[in-house]
């Protein structure tokens, strides 16, 4: 097991910290991968860097929305009445679907 990993954990260097990378096999629609390939050479990046790039900032987007949301919250509910006719508005047009 451990000659695997050496042989396809690779390292990399994030923000100045050595991360090891793991190989993952996926399937995607044609559509999708030609995009990938299209981003990755007009940014003459990997198609593995444009994915991970965009897994984490999904993840980033979502922490963000949910500290939005506690945030909104919290405010509402410390005071109920004391909220602006815009914060009720952005209250009431997000969508309690969207994750």
């Amino acid at each position: 097991m451990q000659a695997f990993e050496e042989k396809v954990g690779k390292m990399k260097t994030i923000s100045g910290i050595t991360e090891r990378r793991e190989k993952v096999v996926m399937i995607l629609h044609t559509h999708v991968v030609e995009n990938l390939k299209d981003r990755a050479q007009r940014e003459n990046r990997t198609i593995s860097d444009v994915i991970e790039e965009a897994v984490l900032r999904l993840s980033e987007d979502e922490t963000n929305n949910l500290r939005v949301r506690q945030n909104a919250v919290k405010n509402f509910c410390s005071n109920p009445f004391k909220l602006s006719t815009v914060e009720v508005e952005e209250l009431m047009n997000q969508d309690p679907y969207e994750v």
